[in-house]
This record gives C-alpha cells, structure tokens and sequence, in this order.
C-alpha cells in the first residue's frame, strides 16, 4: 500500500475460530463487563472523550447517535483489563490479509441498544484523516441489523464534520456491510463510513480497530 488512498473493501468471513467468538461474544454480553454512554460517537473523539457533549448547549437531533463504548487501547496505552482477550483478532487479521500491523491507533468496543432510525444511516466519517499506510478494521461481535455503509468518497477537507446532520450530496454508497458474527471488514481510514442503529436485534456489538500497517 502507498500513500495513495486504497480503494479496496476487504470483507473477511469468519476471522476467528467459532469457540472464541462465542466466548467474546459472551464477555461483552455479561452484566460485569463495563460499558460507557457516550452522547454521540459520530463526534470527535476529543468531543466524546472528554464529555463535552454533555454540555446543555448541546442539541441532540435526527442526527444524533448515542451508545456505549468500552476502550480497550487508545493513545499509546492499553485503558482495558480486556485488552488481552480481543489482541488475537489483530494476529489473525494480519495472517488472513497478508498485511503487518506496524503500531496500534485506536482499539475500542462500539454498542448501539434496539432504537428507531430516523435517518437512512447515521453521520459519515472518517476514522483518521492523516496520509500514510493507516488502516481501519470493522468486527462484528455478534449478529444483528444495522448495517454499515462505505462510500465511495475519502477523506475531504472541505467537507465538515457536521454533527446534526450532512449534506447527502456529499456521499455515495459504494457497498453496504451487514453485521454478522466474526466477521471482519478492512477498508482505508480515510474513507467516509456510517453505521445504524439495529431495529430487530436488542443490541449491536463492534470492535473498531485503527492501526498502521509496514
């Protein structure tokens, strides 16, 4: 890969071996395991992670996505006892896609509960806009709706980062990812994506993975 944009949606069907899905699966699941609200997790991570988005100025609209989340490593350093349990997944993506993760960006858990969406897809972003062999990962801790949409549109300084809503203008889908057990999607990180919210299923687990590749 070169610092040119990939234009390559790599879609890995059954990552991981049955029993360790299940049993992540069943982790995350469990009434211990330590989920957080996040107001909107279509905003900055800066935005989110340090709550001012709980601020009353702050107008939750059509657009607004809220959830859970739960980080396992981000910024350098690992912020979750469960760290070591989702690490095979990043082994055996490097075997099925023949890449080599050079260093790790961001590893967290995303949950979205039964809601109603209002808008076809939520807010679509990019994961880390800076150039260079910088790779996103989607798995798909269980089976549910909601799905994911890619578009055919990267990283674009001159479109913003709207919060309450976008200009669908702006976007076109290039392929559309349901949420199916380990399963895992490989895509360029600078490449505009959205999820949804699950209508039919009670809840919607994924593991979000950002790294660079040598």
């Amino acid at each position: 890969m070169t610092d040119s944009y990939s234009k390559d949606i790599i879609e890995i069907q059954d990552l991981i071996p049955k029993k360790l899905s299940n049993h992540l699966r069943s982790s995350v699941m469990d009434c211990s395991f330590p989920w957080y609200f996040v107001r909107e997790i279509s905003a900055p991570y800066k935005a989110w992670r340090t709550n001012e988005l709980n601020n009353s100025s702050f107008e939750v609209g059509e657009y607004s996505v809220s959830g859970f989340v739960h980080e396992l490593y981000s910024k350098g350093k690992v912020k979750s006892e469960y760290y070591k349990e989702f690490v095979p997944i990043l082994y055996l993506l490097e075997e099925a896609a023949s890449i080599e993760i050079e260093s790790l960006i961001e590893f967290r858990l995303n949950l979205f509960t039964r809601n109603t969406n209002t808008v076809p897809h939520h807010i679509p972003h990019i994961d880390i806009s800076a150039d260079g062999k910088i790779m996103s990962a989607l798995y798909y801790v269980n089976n549910s709706d909601g799905d994911t949409r890619f578009f055919t549109e990267f990283f674009d300084p001159d479109i913003k980062r709207y919060i309450n809503g976008y200009s669908p203008s702006d976007f076109h889908i290039q392929t559309t990812s349901a949420p199916e057990q380990g399963k895992v999607i490989l895509f360029d990180s600078r490449r505009y994506h959205a999820s949804s919210y699950p209508e039919k299923t009670p809840e919607r687990i994924v593991l979000n993975m950002v790294f660079k590749i040598k």
